[in-house]
């Protein structure tokens, strides 16, 4: 997805690592992730509108007073190197909903986001969720000096808190002001610095402690007589940071963030009094004492009350809190634990966001099938890909799209057995791009006066699903086809056929697949018991649009209109396929998967649909009755039985062969009518692997250079650049994975190549 982050970042170094810390792992979760530019508040805090207006007109000479009455203009000044490096949204763009729109999801991050109180921060209606028209979620927001007495703010804030389709907060506190808004019961999460640190440095590169560190802005007479103890104890000058102290030896300036964080890592001691200063102290394992603030001491008590650190707290007439040990393996064993669960309520908030408009859309039309009052309808994007867009005048807010989308319904089934098999009829075996599995299944059910749903061309070879009742209309449908098929209108044939009585066999990927069951449980009943589920082994789909402008090429290149197009031809042979197109002019193009810039552009994922690159269904589990595909590595088996070897032998041949999961019980009824007319052999899943049946095919690190010379120079620019073979990948396609079949390790092999980031 492509997530907005709203959160403060510019002012102080704990808000801009909690900032970056967040962005970093939603980033390492596979997300694009900006800030949210600070200066959209400018419309409602006018001080922010004269600070990011005027300080870069403001005399050099005239900064560092202005820095001594506001240290945290010294910050901001300092901070603005570390800033400009952080992805952001254009400043230009400032109100929210124009914001929103550049987003597939908008996540409320951490820091004092949620606290309104006259006496302190204003109420921003952005962080409470007004004008934000994507879906959105809150990780971390603290309600600290919230008012939760008082019933006007808490009728203020109740819509915009509403509007969140997920919550965790920082601490207990704001945890009670949600359940007093909204009357949700949420969880306390991890601030985002204790859940990605980044920024710490291992403890085998902690140096010796060479001053007293304070970091904060008050420190009462008893707190200071201690420290000063502490000081003479461990004869160490005071080193003041952040804020200057008259009672410390020094001030601290530091000129980044890297050097902020290396004042803690030189600290024999550390004594903050701000909630990140605390934070900072335990994350490079110092000695620390926590000092309360009467204004926003709270939210530290509690942090330390999460992490069980509650001795770490100073409390009046205890000085020997500093002599007492920090257990830090314990604390960093509780925190392991912390983030677990953390990280495991950012997953599922990510899952649960409406991903009708999100880059986790698998583009499969279910929740248009399903919505009751039609407000959603399939448009197009930038890539050519097809998103689901509501229409808010007619939406009911039922959630009955995100509830049934096939993406948040993960439940599949592991392979009861696993097959290699051929078809006998030698001629359909060779119009067919493996074994010819498709054909037989199909036949299955078109003998019992069933129907077959299927991914055709149409007349100008875009592809899109249709529904066969006879032979000669299933035969369009055989052969691979790598675009996403146009699922329109498909759902409502399924449903009259079943209706009808009639026996259905739905074939496609397996996120349509998932689409199409989600649709049949929901809507459908019994009457499902006559739905046949086939998905196939997808490596990802690739973009229509890039399809389409292919074949408008190819057409330039030959002067020509295509008349026939043939994916996986097995001309040179079943292991050397190639893309066959045959012109109006009687000319004929035959490329090998290596020489073909449809094909490579393919293998190399610059142009797959954004979902594929996290798709849940690429497992051994399966979400249909049957899984069919290619059987790679059929030449690598042995059978003891001679029978059995004899049947194996003719499977090993160059003609192709199919592989064949049956999941369930549906799919065993249905294997057993195929096997009547094919060659087979009962195999594992260990002797069929392959690289998508344990992860995703990986995102390109091209991908967006692709998209970018298309969009900015065409088709003809992208495919010069992109479609050909560069060095690297020739050495791995003709050097080391020829190598790696010889010496027997090709599959190991695959694991490390195709494994995850």
């Amino acid at each position: 997805m492509k997530i907005g982050l709203l959160t403060v970042y510019s002012f102080n170094y704990g808000s801009f690592y909690q900032a970056k810390a967040l962005q970093k792992q939603l980033q390492d979760m596979g997300h694009e992730c900006e800030l949210i530019n600070e200066e959209f508040k400018k419309n409602e805090w006018k001080n922010l509108f004269l600070l990011y207006t005027f300080h870069k007109v403001i005399p050099a000479f005239c900064r560092p007073l202005i820095c001594k009455i506001l240290p945290q203009y010294n910050t901001f000044l300092k901070l603005q190197k570390d800033v400009a490096t952080l992805p952001q949204s254009p400043a230009s763009i400032r109100k929210m909903e124009e914001i929103s729109k550049r987003y597939d999801c908008i996540v409320l991050g951490s820091d004092e986001l949620w606290s309104a109180n006259p006496g302190s921060i204003r109420f921003t209606p952005a962080y409470f969720g007004y004008g934000i028209t994507c879906p959105h979620i809150a990780y971390a927001p603290s309600a600290t000096l919230f008012e939760i007495e008082d019933e006007a703010l808490c009728e203020k804030a109740r819509e915009g808190m509403n509007s969140y389709c997920s919550i965790a907060v920082r601490d207990v506190h704001s945890k009670n002001v949600v359940k007093k808004v909204t009357g949700r019961d949420v969880p306390v999460v991890l601030d985002p610095t204790l859940l990605n640190p980044f920024f710490a440095e291992k403890e085998d590169e902690l140096v010796a402690g060479e001053y007293i560190l304070v970091y904060g802005q008050h420190y009462d007479e008893e707190q200071r007589a201690l420290i000063k103890a502490t000081s003479e104890a461990y004869d160490m000058k005071i080193y003041a940071l952040g804020w200057p102290q008259d009672f410390a030896d020094g001030f601290l300036n530091p000129e980044t963030a890297k050097e902020f964080q290396q004042a803690f890592v030189k600290a024999a001691y550390s004594f903050p009094s701000t909630f990140h200063g605390t934070i900072f102290s335990i994350l490079h394992r110092r000695p620390f004492v926590s000092m309360l603030n009467p204004l926003r001491g709270g939210k530290v008590k509690m942090l330390l009350e999460q992490l069980q650190l509650t001795d770490r707290i100073y409390q009046s007439g205890h000085a020997e809190i500093t002599q007492q040990k920090i257990d830090y393996d314990v604390v960093f064993d509780r925190l392991a634990d912390l983030r677990k669960e953390s990280l495991h309520y950012l997953e599922e908030a990510l899952k649960k966001v409406n991903v009708v408009s999100g880059h986790n859309c698998c583009g499969c039309q279910a929740c248009v099938s399903i919505c009751p009052v039609h407000a959603i309808e399939m448009k197009e994007n930038e890539e050519g890909f097809l998103y689901p867009v509501v229409d808010e005048k007619l939406c009911v807010h039922c959630g009955l799209c995100k509830n049934n989308c096939p993406v948040n319904q993960q439940k599949r089934m592991k392979p009861e057995s696993v097959y290699a098999c051929r078809i006998k009829d030698e001629e359909q075996c060779r119009k067919s791009s493996s074994g010819g599995a498709f054909r037989l299944a199909s036949d299955a059910i078109l003998k019992q006066n069933g129907v077959v749903a299927g991914a055709v061309f149409d007349e100008q070879f875009r592809v899109k699903t249709i529904m066969a009742q006879s032979q000669t209309e299933r035969d369009a449908m055989c052969g691979s086809k790598y675009v996403q098929s146009d699922m329109t209108g498909i759902y409502d044939k399924i449903r009259t056929a079943l209706q009808e009585q009639k026996k259905v066999l739905f074939t496609g990927t397996p996120c349509q697949c998932a689409g199409v069951k989600a649709f049949a449980d929901r809507n459908l009943g019994e009457l499902s018991e006559g739905l046949y589920l086939c998905d196939i082994v997808c490596h990802g789909t690739p973009s229509p649009r890039i399809w389409k402008e292919y074949l408008q090429w190819r057409k330039r290149q030959k002067h020509s209109d295509i008349r026939d197009i043939t994916f996986r031809s097995k001309h040179f042979g079943w292991h050397k396929q190639s893309m066959k197109i045959d012109f109006a002019n009687g000319e004929i193009i035959r490329a090998l998967t290596t020489q073909d810039p449809f094909y490579i552009m393919y293998f190399s994922h610059v142009c797959h649909r954004p979902s594929c690159h996290s798709c849940p269904f690429a497992s051994y589990e399966r979400v249909s009755d049957l899984t069919m595909g290619d059987f790679w590595g059929i030449e690598d088996l042995t059978a003891s039985n001679d029978n059995v070897q004899e049947t194996l032998q003719k499977l090993q041949d160059e003609q192709g062969t199919s592989l064949v999961f049956v999941n369930t019980e549906k799919g065993k009824w249905l294997w057993e009518q195929m096997k009547q007319n094919a060659d087979w052999y009962q195999s594992d899943l260990s002797s069929c692997y392959q690289a998508i049946f344990e992860n995703p095919p990986k995102v390109s690190p091209k991908r967006s250079a692709f998209w970018r010379t298309y969009q900015k120079d065409g088709f003809d620019a992208a495919v010069k650049q992109y479609g050909r073979l560069h060095t690297r990948e020739k050495l791995v396609k003709f050097v080391i994975a020829p190598l790696t079949k010889k010496l027997g390790i090709y599959n190991f092999a695959q694991k490390i190549y195709f494994g995850k980031k």
